[in-house]
């Protein structure tokens, strides 16, 4: 709307990840905000940005370690119908237990009907 010009929406998750003897769990908070634009023939481009902390647990690491990461993800959905995208990602972030974790990520993604508001 003219008064909120951009989608604001909240996320959280769980995650593990497994490499090099190591186990890291993971839990992170943030916000993806973004904003829709209607282009001809019916396409819609959202670009958006998704910052978030990461409370991340090394359980077999030197000294059991835990910290907090900031990371950010800058990204673009290419809306092709109401059911198909393509979207590109670019994640900026700190470093990792397992190396650092800036990398680049393209995805084809199906929402079922229904789904989408």
């Amino acid at each position: 709307t003219d008064d909120l010009p951009f989608d604001i929406a909240l996320t959280g998750g769980i995650g593990a990840s497994f490499a090099n003897g190591n186990s890291v769990s993971r839990i992170p908070l943030g916000a993806v905000i973004g904003h829709s634009f209607l282009l001809d023939g019916g396409y819609r481009l959202t670009p958006y940005a998704h910052p978030r902390l990461s409370f991340d647990h090394c359980g077999n690491c030197a000294g059991n370690t835990s910290k907090v990461d900031v990371d950010v993800d800058l990204g673009v959905d290419f809306a092709m119908t109401p059911q198909i995208s393509l979207r590109a990602a670019v994640l900026l972030g700190g470093t990792d237990y397992f190396g650092g974790n800036s990398s680049v990520g393209f995805s084809l993604a199906w929402t079922p009907k229904g789904l989408r508001k």
